[in-house]
């Protein structure tokens, strides 16, 4: 599966943001790992048809704004247990700490990237990786 329209839009939204790229990648890494299983919950065809109309110009959504019309969708589509239970999810992974994520992010990462990162000053929960030379 290729990116996913929801996630190249939040690139974007990084990109726009002007941080420096280090900063846009780590953000991008833990709001993925945080966040895709409830973007995957929405089947990208229903994604489409909630964005638009809202993709461009004045009246475009931000990707939290997306977000919440995709809650909606939810709601109006899926039978109230699911609705409820995604709710109880969000909640959950709203309260964990972001160590939480950096550890399972970390696990995906090279050593060359984790080094990179932990240069950057992310990822200080995670011992840094040795090397056999």
């Amino acid at each position: 599966m290729t990116l996913g329209l929801f996630w190249s839009r939040y690139e974007l939204e990084l990109h726009e943001k002007n941080l420096r790229e280090i900063d846009a990648k780590y953000t991008y890494l833990i709001h993925y790992e945080m966040w895709n299983w409830l973007i995957a919950k929405i089947p990208e065809k229903v994604q489409v048809q909630i964005l638009r109309g809202h993709n461009h110009g004045e009246g475009s959504w931000s990707c939290r704004q997306w977000v919440e019309h995709m809650l909606e969708w939810l709601k109006e589509n899926k039978p109230a247990d699911v609705y409820n239970a995604v709710l109880d999810k969000i909640e959950i992974v709203r309260s964990q700490p972001v160590e939480e994520a950096e550890r399972h992010v970390a696990r995906t990462l090279s050593d060359a990237e984790l080094a990179e990162m932990q240069a950057a000053g992310y990822f200080k929960s995670v011992p840094p990786r040795t090397t056999n030379e």
